[in-house]
């Protein structure tokens, strides 16, 4: 019982986070229609609001980055253009694009990915996305503290194991087997 509560307790950390992500990119969403690209400063100041963000997108239907925001440390930077990146082949894109405009997306748990190496070290990332008529809106949220709080000292009388749909561990006792 005090594990299914504990459990619940995260469910719902996690689902407060996604909430308040589809909030603010639903804003975001509304200010494209009238305006078109959403300001900086608005995609800037609608994610980061959520601490578990950790990058800002406007990613345009060709599946390049256009604006990028990336939390590091303490700050909020932006993304220089040079330094900006070709989204197309990565399955996050490809299912925003069969997205109806207005429509969200969220993906299922995986290993941050830059420039096409995963981040080391592991950060656990969950994307939620939203389609505008000429671009879509990304944010990354990193799980890093949801999964700590799973494997924290009040779940130590169990083991507690996280699975996807794919057979990956993705919480396991034994921490070389997770993200297999």
């Amino acid at each position: 019982a005090e594990q299914a509560a504990l459990l619940s307790k995260d469910n719902e950390i996690l689902a407060t986070e996604v909430r308040e992500t589809i909030s603010a990119l639903q804003l975001l969403y509304e200010r494209t229609q009238t305006f078109g690209t959403p300001p900086k400063e608005a995609l800037r100041a609608a994610i980061f609001t959520n601490p578990a963000a950790f990058q800002a997108r406007w990613i345009s239907p060709e599946g390049m980055e256009l604006i990028r925001f990336d939390r590091q440390r303490d700050r909020i930077v932006e993304i220089p253009p040079g330094q900006l990146q070709d989204k197309s082949t990565r399955d996050y894109y490809s299912a925003m694009m069969r997205l109806s405009v207005g429509q969200i997306y969220i993906s299922a748990f995986d290993l941050n990915i830059e420039n096409d190496q995963i981040e080391v070290p592991f950060k656990p990332t969950v994307r939620i996305g939203i389609r505008a008529s000429d671009g879509f809106i990304l944010a990354n949220l990193n799980l890093s503290h949801l999964f700590s709080s799973v494997r924290a000292s009040s779940y130590s009388e169990h083991e507690t194991w996280l699975v996807n749909k794919q057979g990956d561990w993705l919480i396991a006792p034994d921490s070389s087997l997770e993200w297999g």
